[in-house]
């Protein structure tokens, strides 16, 4: 194995460079991106060359025998394109020649799941692109944070950064802990994105009613969190439980029984687990299922668990299966069993666990296993806010911010929050913004109105998006039945974009209906856009016609 070459730069062509290392030349397959780092380099056979340094990929197989060096200037670089060799149909030569763009571009572009991006890459196909989205989504969090700013002449390689669990044991400092208001003290552990950040389905970050939390926003959204069951608002029938289990549970001096909320994104059940934890004066520990890929990450977490401490795993759907197993035993028995040594000699040992609440939050509840989903004591489903709900939060947040707010100003913001508190605290901090500037500070109705239709907000909470495909439909389909596809061409957008982000909200409120023929509008739809309803909307005849 060849980890790293250090020496003078004999020749360059087109995709590849000849490194003489004591006296023997290393022929070195470059990336693009790699190749311009390296374009102010001299080759030639004397002293002028350029000496450099590299850290190298080997690759040789059965069915590839000769062996291939692939050369990177960081280990970052690296450590990226061996993951990107584990996605199906990947090899080492097409992944080489992928890395066009910075790796901290191409992650951020499998993060949120740009598939057009990935597809712009040179030998990625729509194939290739889901793939890479498919197996690296919550994967790849550290790069999309890392720069491409590394000087031509690359530094001598560095010893790879350390991973998961086994980093934050070597590094000098501990975790983050935050003291919450309430007295429970928070610890962070990796999070795919960075702290609290929601790795949720398809990611439409850049839509102000994105539902999915902004890695910008972490910071606000835990400002304005309730730390206690009398603060939070909404979703009483779940509170009232909670709020039972929990004083039960502090009367017998026992933890409360492992918690499953499930249910859209940014309804608060990251909220929901601090709550848990506060009442309970206990630690919350948080972290997400792609964060967990290996079984020793999770024992890692489970044997630094304290008595009563409450785990909170985000897109626990997402854990893999060889992790989940291993959560069984945590779960009903707070032990883990765990093999050593091999063949004859193997021993199963037991290891013992602080009692602890796991608290596991999803948004797709049907890709729970049964063994996990069983295991769980408490159920809860959180649902969409209510206007009334929602104009509660948003003053209670304005009250925190120091911002004034009348009455009338917060139910016009909670009308357009699409019954999501994360919305509306978003929304929030643009009017806020707009009354500050356009205003006098006190946000008002007029102020509201004006700053969100600038914010391309409807008065019924859509967006640009969901109006060009209400009106592509209407336009161009006669209001339906038309198949997805054929309006992510019309609106030049990507079908399942439209699938995740767009419809779903239409549905809720009636505009859009589904049927085996494809997708139409119903007459809502028509009235809200102030367009002629049909005399009768195809689908909607008369029972014997």
């Amino acid at each position: 194995m060849i980890a790293s070459l250090t020496g003078r730069l004999r020749r360059k062509l087109d995709d590849r460079i000849v490194l003489e290392c004591s006296g023997i030349g290393y022929e070195v397959f470059l990336p693009p991106i790699v190749l311009r780092q390296l374009e102010q380099l001299e080759a030639g056979a004397d002293d002028v060359a350029s000496t450099l340094s590299l850290v190298t990929h080997y690759h040789a197989t059965r069915d590839q025998p000769r062996p291939v060096l692939i050369g990177f200037t960081t280990e970052l670089d690296k450590e990226f394109f061996e993951k990107l060799i584990t996605v199906k149909d990947m090899g080492p030569m097409v992944a080489a020649r992928a890395l066009s763009a910075p790796v901290g571009e191409i992650a951020a572009a499998v993060a949120r799941q740009d598939e057009k991006y990935l597809r712009s890459l040179p030998g990625i196909g729509p194939q290739k692109a889901k793939n890479i989205v498919a197996q690296l989504q919550g994967k790849v969090a550290k790069f999309a944070l890392a720069r491409d700013d590394a000087p031509p002449a690359a530094p001598a390689p560095r010893a790879p950064e350390p991973r998961g669990l086994a980093a934050h044991r070597r590094r000098l400092h501990a975790p983050a802990r935050h003291r919450e208001r309430g007295g429970a003290v928070r610890r962070d552990l990796p999070r795919c994105g960075g702290a609290d950040v929601m790795p949720a389905a398809p990611q439409d970050d850049g839509r102000i009613l994105s539902r999915a939390a902004a890695p910008e926003e972490a910071q606000f959204e835990r400002q304005l969190r309730p730390r206690s069951f009398e603060e939070y608002v909404g979703q009483e029938q779940a509170v009232a439980s909670l709020r039972v289990s929990v004083e039960a549970a502090k009367q017998r001096g026992e933890c409360v029984d492992h918690v499953l909320l499930y249910g859209p994104p940014g309804l608060g059940k990251t909220t929901l687990a601090g709550v848990i934890a506060n009442e309970m004066t206990t630690t919350l520990v948080t972290t997400s299922g792609p964060a967990i890929e290996r079984g020793g990450d999770l024992l890692g977490i489970l044997s630094n668990l304290n008595e009563h401490d409450v785990l909170f795993i985000d897109e626990i759907h997402r854990l893999p299966r060889v992790v989940e197993e291993l959560l069984y035993p945590a779960m009903e028995d707070f032990a883990v069993n765990f093999v050593t040594e091999r063949g004859m000699h193997a021993r199963s040992i037991k290891h013992r666990l602080s009692r602890f609440t796991l608290v596991g939050a999803t948004t797709r509840p049907g890709m729970l296993s049964a063994p996990l989903r069983e295991r769980f004591g408490i159920f809860h489903h959180l649902d969409f806010y209510s206007e009334t709900e929602l104009t509660r939060i948003v003053t209670r947040s304005a009250s925190i911010l120091g911002a004034t707010i009348a009455p009338p100003g917060a139910a016009e913001i909670a009308r357009r929050s699409r019954g999501t508190p994360r919305i509306v605290n978003r929304l929030l901090r643009r009017v806020r913004d707009y009354a500050q500037v356009n205003g006098d500070g006190v946000i008002t109705a007029g102020i509201a109105q004006k700053a969100l239709e600038l914010e391309g907000v409807d008065p019924q909470g859509l967006d640009r998006l969901d109006l060009r495909f209400i009106d592509a439909i209407i336009e161009h389909y006669q209001g339906g039945p038309v198949g997805i596809e054929a309006v992510a061409a019309t609106i030049n957008d990507e079908a399942e974009s439209l699938i995740e982000m767009v419809e779903p909200y239409l549905l809720k409120i009636g505009f859009l209906v589904r049927t085996p023929a494809g997708r139409r509008l119903t007459t809502r739809a028509y009235v809200h856009r102030k367009k002629p309803v049909p005399a009768t909307i195809p689908g909607q005849g008369a029972l014997f016609e």
